[in-house]
């Protein structure tokens, strides 16, 4: 079908777009929906791929702050009583990596926020775990050894400053709190007692330990106290937390600990962990290997 040239002399603006949707709806019309150029059919399957992806964003978006604004129970806003994230750096290994522990208030979902805003971790269980609901959750993230990714690299990724809580309680209320980060690690204890690798008596084993005063830069080093850790060297139980294990918080200022004899065997081999706490809860170990005697 042939379309004949249509001339009005008086259209308007208005006229002209109706004659335009009226053309193009036209069955004979090259701009017609059937019969596309392929470049057309092309850049508009290109704009509805890139429209669909929007909206679901877009919608994505919208879900978060309407589940976090519009979506609580009445009532004030809930503080996680406890909110900690640390960096715990093994001067044996040579290794680093961040720790976070998030506890006391049973919820449904809990974000943790960087000090710039983004999100870095979000938990929401799902079904039957998300009707029993979480009162606490601990993480360990990867610990690269320090030649692969270095200190500064890890404290590149996780600023100092304030990481928020956000998230919804059990009971619908919002969830809210905070935890503070520091780069303040501390410097690596040194074991004096006894030498890794030696044989010791089974029975009046003493361990001692140098005082850590600074951190791994160089600064004063807020010290709240020191953790022993001692372990059986055998392989872990399968099917539960039976390896022999003792762990003990002492204060900032000793250096010390007698091991009790209910502890260790005979003709047995033991880790000794020396872990150094910060006044944030970053975190230093050292650790040696020892062999008890008959």
């Amino acid at each position: 079908m042939t379309l004949r040239r249509i001339t009005f002399p008086d259209l308007n603006v208005g006229s002209m777009f109706w004659l335009f949707c009226l053309l193009s709806c036209f069955p004979g019309a090259s701009m017609c929906q059937g019969q596309r150029t392929p470049e057309a059919a092309r850049a508009q399957a290109r704009s509805q791929a890139n429209e669909k992806q929007g909206k679901t964003a877009a919608n994505n978006e919208i879900e978060m702050l309407l589940n976090d604004n519009f979506n609580f129970a009445f009532g004030p806003p809930v503080r996680l009583p406890a909110a900690k994230l640390y960096i715990e750096h093994n001067g044996t290994a040579e290794d680093t990596g961040v720790h976070g522990l998030f506890d006391g208030v049973d919820w449904r979902l809990l974000r943790v926020h960087d000090p710039r805003g983004h999100v870095i971790l979000e938990v929401q269980p799902k079904r039957q775990l998300g009707r029993q609901s979480i009162s606490g959750i601990f993480f360990e993230s990867a610990e690269p050894p320090n030649a692969d990714v270095p200190i500064e690299e890890i404290l590149r990724r996780f600023p100092e400053g304030r990481y928020a809580v956000s998230g919804r309680t059990a009971d619908g209320k919002q969830l809210t709190g905070s935890a503070k980060f520091t780069h303040d690690i501390p410097e690596v204890p040194v074991i004096t007692f006894p030498a890794d690798e030696s044989a010791v008596p089974a029975t009046d084993l003493t361990v001692t330990w140098n005082h850590v005063t600074q951190t791994l830069f160089g600064d004063p080093l807020n010290r709240t106290g020191y953790e022993v850790i001692l372990t059986k060297d055998v392989p872990d139980d399968p099917n539960g937390f039976s390896r022999p294990a003792l762990s003990i918080h002492v204060p900032p200022s000793v250096t010390s600990l007698t091991v009790p004899n209910e502890f260790l065997e005979p003709n047995s081999r033991y880790e000794i962990e020396i872990i150094v706490l910060e006044f944030s809860g970053n975190q230093t170990i050292a650790s040696i290997f020892f062999q008890t005697g008959n």
